[in-house]
């Protein structure tokens, strides 16, 4: 991976009628610029998920796109109050879903980056959940 290399704190929040789950956890990833666009990169290790996931994220021009690769496969677009469809592959099979857009902020200051990510899922037209995804970086040396 090429680019400017980054620490970052990823805090989400899950809620889902009584249920609420929260997590926080502290990547090494790189951070890239090409004119306005923003470029992520990251791995994680999910629970349940066998093997190593790598998330790319693009910020540009008001859309936040994340791919997902390895234990889980997706690609979703996240444009602020727009509803967009995704598929969600994983070894125990494949799930449609939507994501509605509630908030999208990020922003670049000297000691490194914020991006935060409100939505709602959505399987079906049915709500699943809404979600919180906040990711803090500072540059790494």
């Amino acid at each position: 991976m090429t680019g400017t290399n980054v620490r970052m704190q990823i805090r989400y929040t899950q809620s889902a009628g009584e249920m609420q789950e929260e997590g926080v956890s502290t990547v090494s990833g790189k951070f890239s610029k090409s004119g306005n666009d923003v470029f992520l990169r990251y791995k994680e290790t999910v629970e349940g998920v066998y093997g190593t996931v790598l998330n790319r994220i693009c910020v540009k021009d008001g859309c936040v796109e994340m791919r997902r690769s390895g234990g889980i496969q997706s690609e979703m677009r996240f444009l602020a109050q727009e509803q967009t469809p995704f598929v969600h592959r994983s070894e125990v099979g494949e799930l449609s879903f939507e994501v509605l857009t509630r908030e999208l902020a990020f922003s670049e200051e000297e000691g490194g980056f914020s991006l935060r990510l409100c939505y709602a899922l959505f399987a079906g037209g049915a709500p699943v959940s809404e979600n919180t995804v906040q990711i803090d970086g500072t540059w790494a040396e």
